[in-house]
C-alpha cells in the first residue's frame, strides 16, 4: 500500500537562513496538504509542476529542475503577450528571439493554458486559423515528423505555417520534440508544406520525390503544347479563304481557337510565373506574374462557353432546319454572352 511521507518545503532564502543562525533549535511547522504549500511562493512566481498548476492567464515553462532528464517544475508565467500588448501565441511554440526550439512540457502547458491558435496570415495555402494541437503518443512510430525521411535540404527556408521567420530546422525540431499524433489535422498540414524544405513526401500535391514534381511541372506543359498546335490549325483552317470566314460555324470555331490559345499558352507555363517565394518545381516568377497566368488561363474559359454556342448552333442547324443565313441574324448572342461571362470571371480573379 502507498505510504505517506511527511516532509517539510521552505524557501531557499528560508532555509539558507536557518542553516546559518538556527540549527540545533527547536521550530513549529504547520501541516499542509502536498501541493498547496510546497510548491508556493518564489520571487519569479508561484511554483509548478505537473500536480500543481498555474492560475488563470497563466503557464508553466518547466525549465527550473531536471529529473531523470526532464524538467519537472518551473514558476508561473503569463500567457505571452507581444510589444503591442496582444496575444503572442507564436511564443508557445518557438523562440522567436533565441530560435531555440521549446521543450515539449513548456510548449504543451503554453499552448493548453493559452489558447494559442496561430493565425497564418501571410500563407495563401494555409487555413485562418490552426486547430488546437493535440498531444500524445501511445508508441514513437505514432509520432509525427515534419520531414519524415530526415532529408532537409533547405534548413534555414522559411515556412509560413506558423508565422513569418520560422525556419525549416525549427520546424523539424518542433515535431521532432513534440508528441504529436501523425495522423493529427496539424501533422498532416505541417507535412504539406515541407516540399519547402527539400524534403521528399507528399507534401507537393502527393509527388513524393522530386522526379514527380518535375512530372507535375511538364505534363500540363505538353498538354498544353499540343492544345495550342491543334486550336492554331483549326484556326488557320477556318480562315484560310474567304468563302470559310463568312461561315457563322467557322467564324465561332475561330473566336473558340483563339481563346482556347490564349489560355493554353498561359497554362503552358505551368510552374514558371509562380513566385520563387513559393518553392515550387520551376517557380521563377513574382506575384504580378502568377497573376497575369491566372488571368489569361481563365481567359481560356472563353472557349468552354462558346462551345455552348456551338451546341445551340447544331440544335438549331440539324434539329430546327435553320439556315445560316439566319442564324446570322441572331450572330450577336452566339457571341457575346460566352465571351462576357469568360471576362466577367478573368477580371474578378484579379
Amino acid at each position: 500500500s502507498d505510504i505517506e511521507i511527511p516532509f517539510i518545503c521552505i524557501h531557499p532564502k528560508d532555509g539558507k537562513s536557518i542553516q546559518d543562525n538556527l540549527l540545533g533549535q527547536n521550530s513549529s511547522v504547520e501541516v499542509e496538504v502536498t501541493g498547496q504549500a510546497c510548491l508556493n511562493y518564489h520571487e519569479w512566481g508561484d511554483q509548478c509542476s505537473e500536480l500543481v498548476t498555474c492560475g488563470e492567464g497563466e503557464f508553466c515553462p518547466f525549465d527550473k529542475q531536471v529529473v531523470n532528464s526532464e524538467y519537472v517544475i518551473g514558476y508561473c508565467r503569463a500567457c505571452p503577450v507581444d510589444d503591442y500588448g496582444k496575444p503572442d501565441p507564436l511564443y508557445c511554440y518557438f523562440d522567436t528571439e533565441g530560435g531555440n526550439i521549446r521543450n515539449a512540457k513548456l510548449a504543451e502547458s503554453c499552448i493548453n493554458s493559452c489558447d494559442a491558435q496561430i493565425q497564418s496570415k501571410n500563407c495563401k495555402f494555409c487555413p485562418d486559423h490552426l486547430d488546437p494541437i493535440q498531444f500524445g503518443v501511445e508508441n514513437e512510430a505514432d509520432k509525427c515528423s515534419f520531414c519524415p525521411n530526415h532529408d532537409i535540404q533547405y534548413p534555414n527556408r522559411l515556412v509560413p505555417l506558423f508565422g513569418d521567420n520560422i525556419a525549416c530546422w525549427q520546424m523539424q525540431g518542433f515535431y521532432e520534440n513534440m508528441d504529436i499524433p501523425k495522423d493529427s489535422q496539424n501533422c498532416v498540414l505541417a507535412q504539406s508544406m515541407n516540399f519547402i524544405c527539400g524534403c521528399e513526401g507528399p507534401g507537393y500535391a502527393g509527388a513524393n520525390t522530386h522526379t514527380k514534381q518535375a512530372v507535375l511541372a511538364w505534363l500540363p506543359r505538353s498538354m498544353a503544347i499540343l492544345s495550342t498546335l491543334g486550336s492554331s490549325f483549326i484556326l488557320y483552317d477556318t480562315t484560310k479563304t474567304i468563302q470559310k470566314r463568312r461561315k457563322l460555324l467557322n467564324q465561332m470555331l475561330s473566336t473558340l481557337s483563339v481563346f482556347d490559345v490564349m489560355g493554353s499558352i498561359a497554362y503552358a507555363f505551368t510552374t514558371l510565373p509562380t513566385p520563387e517565394s513559393d518553392y515550387m518545381y520551376g517557380s521563377r516568377g513574382n506575384d504580378a506574374t502568377c497573376t497575369a497566368q491566372g488571368f489569361f488561363i481563365q481567359i481560356g474559359t472563353v472557349a468552354c462557353f462558346l462551345n455552348v454556342s456551338l451546341a445551340v448552333n447544331y440544335l438549331l442547324s440539324i434539329k430546327h432546319g435553320w439556315k445560316d443565313e439566319k442564324m446570322k441574324t441572331k450572330r450577336l448572342w452566339f457571341f457575346i454572352p460566352p465571351i462576357a461571362v469568360g471576362l466577367l470571371f478573368a477580371f474578378v480573379g484579379i
